[in-house]
């Protein structure tokens, strides 16, 4: 189910990291990722989220904080990520 008021969120201006973006945000939601290194594991298991960096994968990257884990892990449906160098 997608809220009916979808937002857009940025990251890092309204949350310093993009798991904190996700877990805050609703289906149907837009999370905006300013350029930068993130050094985090993001789960996402929210449906409808599409996820991206605001100026492409050159100057956007995520870099796992626990290698042993995947850096992105979707377990949700209808998600969309993109333009990141993972």
């Amino acid at each position: 189910m997608i809220a009916p008021s979808p937002k857009t969120i940025y990251v890092p201006d309204n949350y310093s990291t993009i798991q904190q973006a996700v877990n805050s945000a609703s289906p149907g939601d837009t999370i905006i990722v300013k350029d930068g290194t993130y050094i985090e594991n993001v789960y996402i298991d929210k449906p409808y989220l599409t996820i991206g960096s605001k100026n492409g994968s050159t100057n956007c990257i995520v870099q796992a904080a626990d290698s042993s884990n995947p850096v992105i892990e979707v377990t949700a449906s209808f998600v969309r990520v993109t333009g990141f160098t993972v």
